[in-house]
């Protein structure tokens, strides 16, 4: 049986990022259901496939399924760590492949962040942990630094070519449109909050950026958005900076622009 074309990814959602107290790992699935119905345009009585996975509940299927009311002809909490989704995935293309469901969401969630929790999931002491939870390790973060020492051991890996990972990650997850909605108002926030600019790193890092640009002779900023609906954008930081920034010959003179304008044109 070939899942080539067997289905496609219809809605794709988020919850609420980073420190979110006042929820919890049901209430955020919730949320990135919702939001994912919303995104495919169905209903939530479409849905009739559910796999989810997670060391916060004892059947997490089950729990998720009674908490959004839910009565799926298919469910799916296969584990195998941090690839169960990827997993998911193609165990729901074979899912409606066959014929056992129509519509299946893949759903994850976690509060760790808000707990400030090193633990994902309780250490037993019996079976596979009994060398290890004597000594306190945290999982999966000490599991993988042993893995880590290894991988040096046997095959010369450094910690350099693993820190690649880490950066590349972190700008993936810079794209993120609601990640840098949320840093951009934490930005905001501490800007507006401090009595005195040198208490701001936000307006200590603008007036480095005007002064680096005087010092190089740089006597120009440039705004292009790519997309036509951001043109305003454009001008309003144009009338914006020109008001503030760009008199009595300080700083420079900015000039907007239009990426399917001027892209091949400045």
């Amino acid at each position: 049986m070939s899942l080539k074309k067997a289905c496609a990814i219809a809605g794709v959602a988020e919850s609420r990022l980073g420190v979110v107290p006042d929820s919890t790992v049901l209430t955020l699935q919730a949320e990135a259901f919702a939001a994912a119905l919303a995104d495919a345009g169905l209903e939530k009585s479409d849905v009739d496939g559910v796999l989810v996975s997670g060391a916060w509940g004892r059947l997490p299927q089950l729990q998720i399924c009674e908490y959004l009311g839910i009565q799926p002809k298919y469910a799916d909490s296969t584990s195998v760590g941090g690839a169960s989704f990827e997993f998911h995935l193609g165990h729901a293309a074979a899912a409606i492949q066959a014929g056992l469901c129509k519509v299946a969401v893949i759903l994850y969630g976690s509060t760790q962040r808000s707990k400030q929790d090193k633990y994902i999931f309780q250490i037993r002491s019996d079976l596979g942990y009994q060398y290890e939870a004597p000594y306190g390790l945290p999982t999966p973060v000490g599991a993988y630094a042993m893995a880590a020492s290894r991988h040096f051991a046997q095959y010369g890996t450094t910690s350099e070519q693993l820190a690649d990972l880490a950066v590349s990650t972190r700008a993936w997850a810079g794209l993120n449109p609601k990640a840098i909605r949320d840093g951009a108002a934490a930005v905001l926030d501490a800007t507006l909050a401090a009595d005195d600019p040198a208490d701001s790193a936000p307006a200590i890092g603008a007036a480095l950026s005007v002064g680096l640009a005087q010092d190089c002779g740089i006597a120009a900023t440039v705004v292009m958005p790519y997309l036509d609906r951001l043109a305003w954008f454009a001008s309003w930081h144009r009338q914006l900076w020109a008001e503030s920034l760009g008199k009595g010959g300080v700083g420079t003179t900015p000039v907007n622009a239009l990426g399917t304008v001027d892209q091949h044109s400045q």
